[in-house]
């Protein structure tokens, strides 16, 4: 008896779990939504992309690592949560009939929310080795000081970083260059799917996710239920096809290579479009040929 008691005291509540998980669960959202604003910045300059790029990883370390490890915590127990919860419904449920069918009428996205939450850990994980840890690692030396970005030093953002050179002069600086990284990866047809695929497992599980948060904080009731699902519906579909977007823009050729580069310029398959030309000329050989052209011209 005494055991028990103890067992149960040492057990955390439910609501507890279900507040954890709405919270993590929130802070994934934000992060998500920051996400997709920086990535749609590939359809603008390419020192955009850069700049963003490189003013986050030129913060404090210890701030930059502070922010990852808090986003890898909220992954985890979020992971593990959702898990156990699944595991106590399904021994709480039993084998009535009237279960049965509630489930069989379940909305599919929150019928697969643990599977489609375990294939974007797998996702996640080769996501960070392909963009994240490679670069760390210095695997992606092709693109260390392959492009430069253009900013006023002295008293902004720049020269909180210390990054400015004299007061008010316009400074260039040779960065990483991320727009041509992403560029070349997405180039890849076989990349590009993989990725579009993992985004539309994200819609299905943001979409029920951000729905169910919202009733975990105590905020849905049924008058409200279907602005909440509205909203979820709205935030799933502008993060999950803002993301698709960039691929497919690579491939389509609505994106083209940085031509500031000194990176290698991989060749997109264009499988969307009949090309009768490369997708992508590299700079190095498109300025020779230009050069040919006008020598023919001036004869």
């Amino acid at each position: 008896m005494s055991s028990k008691t103890c067992s149960c005291s040492c057990r955390i509540p439910s609501l507890v779990k279900k507040y954890l998980m709405a919270l993590t669960g929130a802070v994934l959202v934000l992060f998500m939504l920051a996400h997709v604003v920086g990535n749609l910045q590939m359809f603008g300059a390419p020192d955009k992309i850069n700049t963003y790029a490189h003013l986050l990883h030129a913060l404090p370390p210890a701030l930059l690592w502070g922010f990852r490890i808090v986003i890898a915590a909220c992954i985890i127990v979020h992971l593990c949560l959702a898990i156990k919860l699944k595991l106590e419904n399904l021994a709480a449920r039993g084998t009535e009939d009237y279960d049965a069918k509630a489930t069989r009428y379940a909305a599919f996205s929150a019928r697969f929310m643990i599977v489609s939450g375990l294939l974007l850990i797998v996702f996640i994980v080769l996501h960070l080795l392909q963009f994240t840890v490679f670069k760390e690692a210095g695997m992606l030396a092709q693109y260390e000081n392959a492009t430069s970005i253009t900013a006023v030093g002295g008293s902004g953002f720049f020269g909180y970083l210390g990054q400015h050179g004299n007061d008010a002069a316009v400074m260039k600086y040779e960065v990483f260059d991320v727009y041509q990284m992403v560029y070349n990866a997405f180039s890849n047809p076989w990349i590009s799917l993989g990725y579009i695929v993992a985004m539309l497992l994200l819609l299905s599980h943001l979409s029920h996710g951000a729905h169910s948060m919202f009733q975990s904080f105590g905020l849905r009731n049924e008058k409200l239920r279907p602005i909440f699902r509205v909203i979820a519906a709205i935030y799933a579909i502008f993060v999950s096809f803002g993301l698709i977007s960039v691929p497919v823009a690579v491939l389509t050729g609505v994106i083209k290579p940085n031509p500031d580069t000194k990176a290698p310029i991989a060749q997109a398959a264009c499988p969307f479009t009949k090309c009768a030309a490369p997708c992508a000329e590299p700079a190095s050989e498109a300025a020779p040929a230009e050069q040919a052209a006008a020598a023919t011209d001036e004869k």
